[in-house]
């Protein structure tokens, strides 16, 4: 037995299959009676019991491959769902006040802003969706390049 049966079991391998490839990869290696054909737990076990093993190890190699192929895949979405989440790590992150900082003052907290940082929020909040800035990218809105 590979390590690869061994780690999932061959059994488990199997499942990774579809019936019609079971089927057809025991063509006129092994009878298959109507009632395997139709249920695929049976099929299994009756090819695990009766087939000879070179076929069970050649079934075993390709429901490794497509347990490859779709840890691949996953892998694959899971890289494009971080893909933007990346960027954001790369970039420093803003800095917290902490009760650590020097200049900390709990005295302030959640207090209105005065005019001159109001005014500095909205002018960096315009520049930040002018057309210009807005014109090669992705519009978060409508998801749609403009």
């Amino acid at each position: 037995m590979s390590t690869v049966e061994e780690e999932f079991g061959v059994h488990d391998l199997l499942v990774q299959l579809g019936v019609q490839e079971i089927i057809a990869q025991m063509k006129g290696v092994l009878k298959i009676h109507h009632k395997e054909r139709q249920n695929k737990e049976q099929l299994i076990d009756h090819v695990i019991s009766h087939a000879p093993s070179e076929h069970i190890e050649f079934l075993c190699n390709a429901g490794q491959e497509k347990l490859k192929a779709a840890a691949a895949k996953r892998d694959e979405r899971k890289e494009q769902r971080m893909g933007g989440a990346k960027h954001k790590h790369t970039d420093e992150a803003p800095q917290r006040c902490t009760a650590l900082d020097n200049n900390y003052n709990p005295s302030g907290f959640l207090q209105f802003p005065s005019d001159e940082e109001l005014k500095e929020c909205y002018a960096g909040f315009f520049e930040a969706t002018l057309s210009s800035a807005l014109e090669s990218g992705t519009c978060g809105v409508c998801a749609c390049s403009s």
